[in-house]
């Protein structure tokens, strides 16, 4: 569902551009600057560019400088200021695009970040798990060591009694009582 809006998105912001883009191409048309400055040597420009290139895909002799006929004043500002309007709008995009990008790297980042740190996390609890682990197998042979060394002590006591004279029947003397 992103990929949708974010395209619906580009095309509303390249609709919104192209009011600035015809802003720029009137402003190309009146202002002297724009005039001379901006549209008529980006128009020269791409105008002496695309004759020696068609010139050159039809198999013609390339060119020389000089040859190519400059554009009429009136057509070099329109294409000047249609291809400002058109690069202004390629901007834009292009704009839109690098920040949409920019803005899933740096959620991706941040979701790799997130499951970087709950690994470690997870990580350190098995780390625990495991010294305590440890802990409790060292208590649990403490444990048992005393329970064999109460069984030795019980044993001998057993061996101890059977051995005595406890339990067996003795001589009673009688006792002599003194008033």
């Amino acid at each position: 569902m992103p990929f949708p809006l974010a395209k619906l998105g580009y095309m509303a912001l390249k609709q919104a551009g192209k009011p600035l883009a015809n802003f720029m191409k009137r402003r190309a048309k009146t202002s002297p600057f724009f005039h001379t400055r901006v549209c008529l040597p980006v128009a020269q420009i791409y105008h002496h560019w695309d004759t020696n290139v068609r010139m050159v895909s039809l198999g013609l002799a390339k060119p020389t400088k000089g040859s190519v006929k400059p554009m009429d004043e009136s057509q070099a500002v329109d294409l000047g200021a249609e291809m400002i309007g058109e690069t202004t709008i390629f901007i834009i995009g292009a704009a839109i695009l690098y920040l949409e990008y920019y803005r899933q790297s740096l959620k991706t980042e941040q979701k790799e970040t997130e499951e970087d740190n709950y690994l470690k996390s997870m990580s350190d609890n098995i780390t625990n798990l495991n010294v305590l682990i440890e802990k409790q197998d060292a208590q649990l042979r403490e444990v048992t060591r005393h329970v064999l060394h109460l069984q030795d002590q019980f044993s001998g006591l057993r061996t101890a009694i059977k051995n005595s004279n406890i339990g067996k029947k003795e001589e009673t003397k009688p006792m002599i009582v003194v008033d």
